[in-house]
C-alpha cells in the first residue's frame, strides 16, 4: 500500500467513527446504572442519591 492509500483509509475509518459517536454517543446525559431496579421502588438512584423522576413507580 502506498501512503496515499494508507492516508485515505485512515481518513475513512476515522470519518467512519466520528459518524458513529456523532449518531449514537453524543447526547447521552444517563449515568452509570447497575440495573438494580431500586429507583423503580424508591425514585431515587442508589448510585448518585438523585430523585429519578416521573417514571419512577411508587411501591405497593
Amino acid at each position: 500500500m502506498t501512503l496515499a492509500e494508507i492516508s485515505l483509509l485512515a481518513v475513512a475509518v476515522g470519518g467512519a467513527a466520528l459518524l458513529g459517536w456523532f449518531l449514537y454517543g453524543r447526547g447521552r446525559d444517563h449515568g452509570p446504572c447497575v440495573g438494580c431496579g431500586q429507583c423503580r421502588e424508591t425514585g431515587v438512584c442508589v448510585l448518585t442519591g438523585k430523585y429519578v423522576g416521573p417514571g419512577a413507580r411508587k411501591k405497593k
